[in-house]
């Protein structure tokens, strides 16, 4: 009894010891992993929050950009119109001869009634001659459709045609020249911004072209305007045809919709400089984080599809900025939101965590300290009741519990050799039945993982698969026939039989497509394979190139590669042909197939303008020569693209037969797809 509370001291020491040290460690453990968890939820959340701020300015930039291309849309379809009344002009009887009812106003200038729906304005600068006279009567033709564009348009706040010889009719009538209205004695339409946004010298392509904000002479406030330009066949402009909007009805009250926990929004011009008001809190002011905001607009390659955000703390108070484009106008579209209102959610997610952690912190001592005071139990009672051959069995079983790897020592044939030797044997088959638990579990779990990135693969590639199919088929077609019935639409007045067999051509493309359309249902394989095989299709796409006015010479030998290969490599001829029709501005065209290499390799050449750049890697930077690239790859090939600024373009597609080896996926070429 007298070896009892030295023995006691000494186990509890030896059990102290060890218990405090894995305590600390534990403690400390668990504090760094609560912390590193805080700080990846809190940047997870901050990252989502600027995805959807992201995911906002791309929104309101599509649906503003969408609304800008149907205006400036309908600006080039009264463009043609008017161009067409020029080039017809005794089609229909004018409303208005040499006696018409303009007047002379008190400043000068000649107008009609102001009562008139659709306005009259001929500056006094402006000289009428008979021919004057006869172009006046020759454009009323244009009020029906002046009245139309601007009815059917929502914030329109005028459409107009202004002649180059300085004759305006506008809807809805303004009263322009009348007692009260806004233009001087010496105002001119052809002096008008918009007008002069279309003038040769400023709209080199002769395209519709937006302005930038201006005052408009005919209303109160700023206005944009989209000016498309009427051309004689010499290149001379007649007219300018266009539709004025007041910028604070269009753009700036849907900009600032939303609240502000969504984000206030804002244009800028391709220059970086401010369309709109900024938003309250947002200042461009020298040494502010947004100073190289006219810079970043310079470079708009450098905004994805995606948007583009970023935190700028140089402001008032802090404040995120994403920035998407506006392909229509060329212009950014920004949206502002506080720092502090984006990032709320992850202040609350760390408090979250933070609550969390102390809680545990609090369990985990508590745990400690009931085994802390279990083990100084245990060693009490082993101490007064048993000998110590028992303790030296009890302490060998309890390194037993925690590490199954550990024996206790055989201490002969008496009982407690027989315990001490059931022991071992327990340890060693749980030891083994756990090892085969967590192999079994192992591989329970990695059939499972390969067992979804099978599934995931496999739908990833029918998606691509179908995203190709639909684009070579579906989309080749209809482009197709769009440029025919474009092509007869201008033949049409001075060459009906040209235009009768473009319309015919284009209603052969339509059936074309629509039976190609069927055929993608039942089975996604071209028709042209299944009717004569790999090079009669060939064939017939160079017949449809030559038939767009470029010269082919076609080198296919009758060479049938397997059913996989030969699609694969039609699909490339097709995308490939349809990129010198749509781009290269070439004349001359090659397609040729030869066998190569234990494989059969295709070939497009052209003579036109060449490249410039790197092609795209993903889709988002251009379907089409993605498309090549991943057919190639898919069937085991190669595609490179080679070519140089007006050097033409080679694409070449190598694919294995039965036994051929791809050698890399070749050089990047541009994108024309």
């Amino acid at each position: 009894m007298r070896a009892g509370p030295r023995v006691l001291l000494l186990l509890a020491l030896v059990a102290l010891v060890p218990a405090l040290t894995l305590a600390g460690l534990s403690l400390g453990v668990v504090r760094n992993l609560a912390r590193l968890a805080g700080e990846q939820s809190q940047a997870a959340v901050e990252q989502e929050a600027a995805q959807r701020l992201a995911a906002r300015a791309t929104g309101l930039a599509h649906a503003h950009d969408t609304f800008l291309g149907q205006v400036r849309r309908r600006a080039e379809t009264l463009a043609g119109y008017v161009q067409w009344l020029y080039a017809h002009p005794g089609f229909y009887p004018p409303f208005l001869a040499g006696g018409s009812p303009l007047e002379r106003a008190a400043a000068g200038h000649l107008v009609n009634a102001p009562g008139t729906p659709v306005g009259v304005f001929v500056s006094r600068r402006v000289s009428m001659t008979p021919a004057h006279w006869q172009e006046a009567g020759l454009l009323s033709q244009v009020d029906p459709f002046l009245a139309a564009t601007g009815d059917e348009t929502p914030t329109v706040a005028s459409v107009w045609v202004i002649t180059a010889t300085g004759i305006l009719r506008v809807y809805p009538n303004p009263a322009l020249g009348h007692p009260g209205s806004p233009v001087g004695p010496d105002d001119d339409p052809r002096d008008w911004e918009a007008f002069q946004a279309a003038l040769p010298d400023r709209n080199l392509g002769g395209h519709a072209i937006w302005t930038t904000p201006h005052i408009h002479p005919a209303g109160s406030g700023e206005f944009i305007a989209v000016a498309a330009p009427v051309r004689a066949g010499d290149g001379s402009l007649l007219a300018v045809a266009g539709v004025h909007i007041r910028l604070e009805d269009a753009v700036t009250d849907a900009l600032q919709a939303g609240g502000d926990a969504a984000g206030l929004a804002f244009l800028a011009d391709p220059g970086g400089r401010p369309i709109t008001p900024l938003p309250a809190g947002l200042r461009l002011a020298p040494g502010s984080a947004l100073e190289s905001l006219p810079d970043l607009a310079g470079r708009l390659e450098a905004i994805g599809p995606g948007g583009l955000v970023m935190r700028l703390a140089g402001q008032p108070e802090p404040v995120y900025l994403a920035l998407a484009r506006l392909p229509e106008a060329g212009w950014l579209l920004g949206v502002v939101a506080p720092a502090a209102a984006v990032e709320a959610p992850a202040r609350e997610v760390r408090a979250e965590i933070l609550a969390v952690q102390a809680g545990l912190l609090r369990d985990w001592g508590l745990a400690l300290a009931g085994v802390l005071l279990g083990v100084l139990v245990a060693a009490q009672l082993a101490t007064l009741a048993l000998t110590r051959p028992i303790g030296r069995l009890v302490e060998g079983t309890r390194h037993l519990g925690s590490h199954l790897s550990h024996r206790l020592p055989d201490s002969g044939r008496d009982e407690l050799g027989d315990l001490a030797r059931a022991l071992n044997r327990m340890a060693a088959q749980i030891q083994s039945s756990r090892r085969e638990a967590l192999e079994a579990a192992r591989e329970a779990g990695e059939e499972r993982e390969r067992s979804v990135r099978r599934r995931e693969i496999a739908v990833l590639e029918e998606r691509n698969r179908l995203a190709r199919e639909i684009h070579d088929t579906l989309a080749q077609g209809l482009t197709a026939m769009v440029l025919q019935l474009e092509t007869a639409e201008d033949a049409l007045a001075d060459e009906p039989a040209q235009a009768r067999s473009l319309m015919l051509r284009a209603r052969q493309l339509a059936r074309d497509s629509l039976q190609e359309a069927r055929r993608s249902v039942w089975n996604l394989r071209p028709q042209a394979l299944e009717l004569g095989g790999l090079a009669s299709g060939l064939a017939g796409l160079a017949r449809h190139l030559e038939e767009a006015g470029i010269a082919v010479e076609l080198r296919v030998p009758d060479l049938e590669p397997p059913p996989a290969a030969a699609e694969a490599l039609y699909r490339i001829a097709q995308e490939a042909l349809a990129n010198v029709r749509r781009h290269s501005r070439a004349t001359r065209a090659e397609l040729s197939l030869v066998a190569r290499e234990g494989g059969v390799e295709l070939r497009v050449a052209d003579n036109g303008r060449g490249f410039t750049g790197d092609i795209p890697q993903s889709p988002t930077g251009g379907f089409g020569m993605w498309a090549m690239r991943e057919r190639a790859r898919e069937a085991g090939g190669r595609l490179t693209v080679t070519g140089a600024p007006g050097a033409g373009t080679t694409v070449a597609a190598w694919l294995p037969l039965e036994g051929g080896e791809p050698h890399g996926e070749g050089d990047p070429g541009p994108d024309r797809g």
